[in-house]
């Protein structure tokens, strides 16, 4: 054995050198290898703040040995940075055990998707670096049995090195283990090329289907079969907002922030070219167009059945994740693709990476088959809803269609007023939109201009589709508050929704369809009171309330006045915009501005309390018009 150990270091010593030479021409070429012992040239000059700075090789050891803890089916071979089944001994005196590995750092690949159905084992390199062919061939050993041992690798040139030194030392040993290298990165296209197309996130795909073979009993040769015919059947994309931060390193910062990277590999490694930031919906049909246009994609088109599969890199919120999975789906149902199966998740990652992968697999024709396998139970943890089938096509609750209609008993003179004053409050809350979205991301989450522009557009479409009863005072206030029910959502939603929904009922229980200016007043004062109720805020705590508040103080002695109902909606609105401009050396008492300082709240007012005021004003300038 010690004469092999030093053969073998001799063999990579060479196999090494023959690396860095391609590595020369072709920069993907042992990428890995070299980001292992050189910090990138693109590195930001800032750290990013991480926890794991400073210890090197250790971060693995720390990774795993901490990851057991959470995983009483797996153990790990001892000396090697390799987890295995728990129950390995039983599995492979009648299975064929499948085994992958790789760099670190594209976690909860692979070590995620050991279990039954699924991988037997997994080996882990550091971070972005092969694994060394001494620790895969320990792992060869360990869960081989009398059926074979099925070696699933990404086209990487140092684990194609190390793992087939592994293989063909197993071999050796008399040990029944094949090979087969994913390449399904539909971003490269260099005809002859040593690297050749990576292996990414469609990975995962290939590893269910052939893990389903192997569980059901089938031989060496037919897991093999199914992992070639898997892989030559899917294609993937990826698209990077930003690069990743190896740990004790500063960020990647050769994507700039109006920027994306179409076809960025798992390593940080040059995609397909770099295009200029648009919205989600855009960049997901750029993404299936450059996969589908792909010479490796010819079998795909009108009819085709696939499997969609949506990968988080890394550092993409999980809402986004779900928002780029229903613009990839209507993308192929656009090109009339039949979406059998739709995988959502952290598949394979790349540490911190904020970008997604697509990857489409077809299922029909000679590889109709791959749905039962892709439905077939497993353990793995990593792998979405085990043992079940995946919905393509959500189920929802039929509910009646429409709205109440609008209904006879009000002028139209008096019906096209008031559509008019709803129309200029939707435009003027939308319009703010980001202004809002500015000054609440000082003093809260950042969200209030999306919230009221939401509000604002349901209201406009709900008005447009006959769903806004302007047939009485408390219908019309009711049914807004209907559409802020349906679609506004947040604090500031439910805020306004008590408003108007118990002005609403005043005048309706009242009987007052037709309310003079006092009447309107007195309504919305309930509604007031009653969102104070409700909410426990008051005026001088920095809310919506610090501008409605003083608006109806003084709408209320502008009506005892007599004065003409402009006069009344002027005095409201001036005192309106007054509260607002209070709220800017208030102390935060209540909602999220409660959570900061005094100092950072300094100078900016509160954003719903400027809401308020904005529609509030639109009413005076649509009226004074």
């Amino acid at each position: 054995m010690a004469a092999w150990d030093a053969l073998s270091l001799h063999i990579l010593s060479l196999l090494s050198l023959v690396s860095l030479l391609f590595s020369l021409s072709s920069p993907s070429l042992c990428c890995c290898w070299r980001e292992q012992f050189e910090p990138p040239s693109n590195m930001a000059a800032a750290a990013k703040k991480q926890f794991v700075r400073n210890r090197g090789k250790d971060v693995v050891s720390d990774f795993i040995q901490s990851y057991l803890f959470s995983r009483p089916d797996v153990v790990k071979l001892p000396g090697y940075d390799v987890l295995v089944r728990a129950d390995y001994k039983e599995h492979k005196q009648d299975k064929v055990a499948i085994l992958c590995g790789g760099g670190s750092g594209h976690e909860p690949a692979h070590f995620g998707f050991i279990g039954s159905g699924m991988l037997s084992g997994a080996v882990a390199g550091g971070v972005f670096a092969s694994p060394s062919a001494k620790s895969v061939y320990e792992a060869i050993v360990t869960v081989s049995g009398k059926k074979g041992c099925l070696v699933l690798i990404k086209n990487y040139t140092g684990d194609r090195l190390n793992f087939g030194l592994a293989c063909e030392r197993a071999r050796e040993e008399g040990i029944d283990v094949e090979m087969v290298i994913v390449d399904d990165d539909a971003a490269i296209e260099v005809a002859g090329s040593i690297p050749g197309r990576r292996g990414v996130a469609g990975t995962i795909l290939v590893q269910k289907i052939c893990g389903a073979v192997a569980e059901a009993g089938g031989s060496l040769q037919e897991v093999k079969q199914a992992a070639e015919q898997a892989k030559n059947s899917v294609c993937t994309m990826g698209v990077a907002l930003s690069g990743c931060t190896l740990p004790g390193h500063a960020r990647d910062a050769s994507i700039s922030p109006n920027i994306y990277e179409l076809g960025m590999g798992i390593h940080g490694e040059s995609g397909k070219e770099k295009v200029e930031m648009e919205e989600g919906d855009k960049i997901a049909e750029r993404m299936i167009a450059a996969l589908l246009g792909s010479s490796y994609a010819t079998t795909f088109g009108k009819g085709t059945r696939v499997v969609l599969m949506i990968n988080n890199l890394g550092g993409t919120p999980v809402i986004e994740t779900y928002c780029m999975a229903q613009y990839f789906l209507e993308s192929l149902k656009k090109r009339e693709m039949s979406v059998e199966r739709i995988l959502i998740g952290s598949f394979m990652t790349s540490l911190d990476m904020e970008g997604v992968s697509v990857s489409v697999m077809k299922v029909d024709g000679s590889s109709a088959h791959f749905l039962a396998h892709l439905d077939a139970p497993t353990k793995a943890p990593s792998w979405p809803a085990s043992g079940c089938t995946v919905r393509c096509t959500p189920f929802e609750i039929e509910g009646e269609k429409g709205g109440v209609k609008e209904e006879k008993g009000v002028g139209e003179e008096k019906v096209g007023f008031l559509k008019g004053v709803v129309e200029e409050v939707c435009r003027a809350l939308i319009s703010e939109k980001e202004r809002l979205n500015e000054i609440d991301s000082h003093v809260g989450d950042g969200d209030t201009g999306d919230t009221f522009s939401r509000g604002a557009g349901e209201i406009s479409a709900r008005k447009e589709n006959g769903d806004i009863r302007f047939t009485s005072g408390g219908k019309l206030l009711t049914s807004i508050a209907d559409g802020i029910s349906h679609n506004m959502g947040g604090s500031s939603g439910a805020v306004l929704e008590i408003f108007f929904r118990s002005a609403g009922t005043y005048l309706l229980q009242n009987n007052f369809d037709e309310p003079t200016a006092k009447q309107w007043v007195e309504a919305f004062q309930k509604g007031c009171e009653t969102v104070q109720f409700y909410g426990g805020a008051s005026e001088g705590m920095r809310t919506m309330l610090d501008a409605m508040i003083p608006a109806l103080q003084a709408a209320s002695a502008a009506a005892e006045e007599n004065k003409s109902n402009l006069e009344i909606l002027k005095c409201a609105a001036a005192a309106a915009d007054a509260g607002v401009e209070e709220t800017k050396t208030m102390k935060g008492l209540a909602g999220r501005s409660s959570y900061i300082t005094a100092e950072d709240l300094l100078s900016w007012p509160d954003s719903g309390a400027l809401g308020f005021a904005i529609a509030l004003r639109a009413v005076v300038n649509n009226i004074s018009a």
